[in-house]
């Protein structure tokens, strides 16, 4: 059963991180939210994804919404509407355990088999260069495989 584990933007880059007998990453750049769930819910109609989980925004208050917010959360709305139409599972992981977990690696507090930093070159998994955004996606499988173990 593969998984999709996402990164979403809804106004910039959407990164993939696609869990099934290996793992692979895309990553999706448009400034529409519509068109970023497009992309995703074509992936999952395309690779029979059995499951989505993305990563919330966890720290959103009346100060500090945007135009970007807004569209953020429409697309969190359609992503977990999939499942009105679809035998999936959604589900979330907080963007605040993703950025720790991130910067616990890059502080080499932690390790990930087969992920590495190069610094002044970026993070790479498995010896192949993966975006942030890509990087984001696999800590949320991370996160998400830890407490489904």
């Amino acid at each position: 059963m593969k998984k999709l584990f996402v990164d979403p933007s809804a106004t910039g880059t959407t990164g993939i991180c696609l869990v099934g007998s290996e793992i692979t990453f895309q990553q999706f750049e448009n400034d529409d939210w519509k068109e970023h769930f497009g992309w995703v819910k074509g992936l999952v109609f395309e690779n029979s994804i059995s499951q989505v989980v993305y990563e919330v925004n966890n720290s959103i208050s009346v100060n500090n919404r945007t135009k970007h917010i807004s569209r953020l959360f429409k697309l969190f709305g359609a992503i977990e509407v999939l499942t009105c139409f679809l035998p999936i599972k959604i589900n979330s992981v907080p963007a605040n355990q993703t950025k720790s977990l991130r910067a616990k690696l890059f502080k080499k507090q932690l390790g990930i088999s087969g992920l590495e930093f190069k610094p002044g070159i970026g993070w790479f998994y498995q010896g192949n260069k993966i975006s942030v955004h890509q990087l984001d996606a696999f800590l949320v499988y991370w996160i998400w495989r830890g407490n489904n173990c």
